[in-house]
């Protein structure tokens, strides 16, 4: 039987509306509770093992966000996995009030983006990778270094008349490959910043899909959260500036931040993207931050 909607869960829940945003290939939507006579967000488990690392990602943070005090980034309440006649789909709340980022100015954009990596940092101090209970994805720097040369490949095949600014790229990253492997790798990432898993919800943020979620290093997030600010000018340049002042980055700092997300940029230029002006401005912007390795 196909993994797809509308799929029953139980005779409680009932189909609203499929959702078709965010970059998971899960089926997923809102469903109504006739219980609780709440919207919740219902997503079909594709793998277990994944499935299993996402929902209990999931939890932690959401554990942790409760217990931070004044936070202004909100998790979704995990709700529990159900069986139904297309396999396991895990439900979580929904907000239906809540709006996406991009209906917002740069400001308010860069202060969401900004919540969601402090709040990731001050998880990280609470220690998540000491969990006994759930099994964590770990992107150590050495994991990362090992993908460069496939990520590599991948590009010269998908983009030939750029092998010139994938070479230089390539040869650019080699001499921060020996940091990259010793780098400390017990920070929680969520893995996937971007503006369709962040959303605006009154005064809060909203922080979505735990699929990607690992143990990593400081740059992880802050390298994808830098590439995924293309969509309007100015939301880059002011991102960065922040960044850079509230993490205190010194010259060698922002020099290793910009090595990832140099990696960063081939990682997703190896996705071949449908619209040609997000993949123009990608190798556009490998070319010009290649020359600053």
């Amino acid at each position: 039987m196909s993994n797809s909607l509308p799929f029953t869960i139980s005779n409680r829940f009932r189909l609203q509306r499929e959702i078709f945003t965010g970059q998971s290939l899960a089926p997923k939507g809102v469903y109504f509770d006739t219980k609780t006579r709440t919207l919740v967000f219902a997503k079909i488990i594709l793998n277990s093992d994944s499935g299993k690392s996402e929902i209990g990602y999931h939890r932690l943070l959401y554990k942790y966000a409760k217990q931070i005090k004044n936070s202004n980034v909100l998790i979704p309440r995990p709700i529990g996995i159900y069986k139904t006649d297309v396999g396991p789909v895990y439900l979580s709340q929904y907000f239906p009030k809540a709006k996406s980022v991009l209906e917002t100015n740069i400001k308010s954009k860069t202060n969401h983006y900004l919540r969601v990596l402090k709040f990731l940092a001050r998880v990280s101090k609470k220690k998540v990778s000491d969990s006994k209970s759930v099994k964590l994805n770990f992107k150590p720097g050495y994991y990362i270094v090992s993908t460069l040369p496939y990520y590599l490949l991948r590009n010269l095949i998908s983009y030939p008349n750029r092998a010139g600014a994938f070479a230089k790229a390539y040869l650019g990253l080699i001499k921060y490959l020996p940091t990259w492997a010793s780098l400390d790798s017990d920070f929680a990432c969520h893995g996937d910043v971007n503006v369709t898993n962040i959303m605006s919800l009154g005064s809060k943020t909203l922080l979505l899909d735990f699929s990607q979620c690992c143990n990593s290093h400081k740059y992880y997030d802050l390298s994808q959260a830098l590439n995924s600010s293309w969509m309007q000018p100015g939301f880059q340049s002011l991102l960065s500036s922040r960044i850079a002042k509230i993490f205190s980055l010194n010259l060698f700092d922002l020099r290793l931040l910009n090595s990832f997300v140099v990696y960063n940029l081939l990682q997703r230029l190896s996705v071949r993207y449908p619209r040609f002006k997000q993949s123009k401005f990608y190798l556009d912007r490998l070319n010009k931050l290649s020359a600053l390795l």
